[in-house]
């Protein structure tokens, strides 16, 4: 089993076009119990040991799954599937918040068609600010609680990475990173930095 977690638009997408060029991964489908299982634990609706005892009671089978609402779970899912490999994609916040931005269509020329509608939806800005504190929250906790996750960087990711991940030769290469035409004002970038600081440094990141 091969479990790639991490931070929503962490490069994930990249490493499935791979595996479906290849016929490895036919769809990518997140498997609707341990969805849920990992929603209901992110609501403090249910327990560490209530979650371990879903765990348990699932068939995994061989498997690789992609889905990021199973961060928080990667401590338990270790205990209970200890052959497992977890796979922690992570990708600059920066461009990550960029892309989060782009996916979400808040980039300014929307705000301002949309100014004078929806006078209540959020800025740029504030969902920039808000998308930081999550993605350092979540590579925190997988840091504090999780430290045997397998590390894989959006920027230096390859085919051959991958294909050992998986024991299964590969042919083709990984897309070239993205870069986001959505422009992140200097204080954005500053404010991204000052709340992410701790945790890219861990990673590599400047």
């Amino acid at each position: 089993m091969i479990f790639f977690i991490g931070a929503p638009l962490s490069g994930e997408q990249r490493i499935i076009n791979l595996l479906k060029a290849n016929n490895v991964l036919h769809k990518n489908r997140p498997k609707p119990m341990l969805d849920d299982l990992a929603m209901k634990f992110y609501k403090k609706q249910i327990t560490d040991e209530r979650v371990m005892e879903k765990l348990i009671r699932t068939r995994m089978g061989t498997t690789i799954e992609f889905n990021s609402h199973l961060t928080l779970l990667a401590p338990m899912i270790k205990k209970v599937f200890p052959e497992a490999r977890i796979i922690l994609l992570v990708k600059h916040p920066v461009e990550t918040i960029a892309s989060y931005l782009l996916n979400r269509l808040y980039s300014r020329q929307e705000q301002m068609l949309f100014k004078d509608l929806q006078p209540e939806r959020p800025s740029a800005e504030q969902l920039a600010t808000k998308y930081a504190l999550m993605w350092n929250a979540t590579y925190s906790f997988v840091a504090e609680h999780a430290p045997q996750c397998e590390l894989i960087r959006y920027e230096d990711v390859t085919a051959e990475m991958i294909s050992d991940i998986i024991s299964r030769p590969l042919i083709g290469e990984i897309a070239e990173p993205q870069r986001y035409p959505l422009g992140l004002s200097d204080a954005e970038k500053l404010e991204i930095r000052s709340i992410c600081q701790k945790m890219m440094t861990y990673f590599g990141y400047k």
